[in-house]
């Protein structure tokens, strides 16, 4: 897991000096970030599920930069503890829902390529990406960005409203079941998250150390240029 913070914050350090763990809490707070509850099966061939509300995030709040940083500090709590996340990989859902011209305006070709490299530095398979609930203008953009993100990963990523094949196919029918009746399984909404995960992340020490030396190294380098 360790790894994964590192090979990140060497990647993008600018990223994670925007990280500040004492304005940390109220971004958690908002929960704009959730993990889909897929047991602790380590037998299970199922990949982790982290889900984006958009409807949650505010720009004007957590600017784009932070979000991913905040993103990426999600996967470390979904892949840190168990194995067959860190064997199956992981998909991101990205609920649409709530999307507005304030979101609109913080896209960008240099976020988005960004954000693509960051796909290819998590040292975990990233099995796809599945946008729904998607209105019209989400299509549009996805179509225009689509070219600043790589072809390799460009092909996992599926802009959808309500129909949810492409999700479905990219968990094992043994386990999609297992899943938040929000996203086609069997599973109450309201167990089908792991619930506490912001106030283990803020009493996580591991995180604010590997940030905070990474940090270090971000403002030296500055210092010395």
């Amino acid at each position: 897991a360790k790894r994964l913070l590192i090979s990140c914050t060497v990647s993008y350090p600018d990223l994670f000096a925007l990280i500040d763990f004492t304005k940390l809490k109220p971004v958690l707070e908002k929960k704009i970030f959730q993990i889909v509850n897929t047991g602790e099966n380590e037998s299970s061939k199922s990949p982790g599920i982290l889900v984006l509300r958009i409807n949650r995030w505010n720009p004007s709040d957590v600017p784009f930069d932070e979000l991913v940083a905040v993103g990426i500090l999600y996967v470390y709590e979904l892949i840190k503890d168990s194995f067959a996340t860190q064997r199956n990989g992981g998909i991101l859902i990205i609920d649409a829902d709530g999307f507005e011209f304030s979101h609109v305006k913080v896209i960008s070709f240099d976020a988005i390529k960004r954000l693509n490299c960051l796909l290819n530095a998590l040292p975990i398979k990233f099995v796809g990406c599945v946008i729904i609930n998607s209105p019209k203008v989400v299509e549009k953009l996805f179509n225009i960005f689509k070219y600043a993100v790589g072809a390799k990963n460009r092909k996992l990523i599926h802009v959808v409203h309500k129909n949810l094949w492409p999700l479905n196919d990219m968990i094992p029918a043994a386990d999609s079941m297992q899943i938040p009746r929000c996203f086609g399984g069997k599973v109450d909404d309201e167990i089908g998250f792991l619930s506490g995960v912001e106030d283990y992340m803020m009493d996580d020490t591991t995180v604010p150390t590997l940030v905070a030396n990474v940090q270090n190294k971000y403002k030296m380098q500055h210092i010395n240029v």
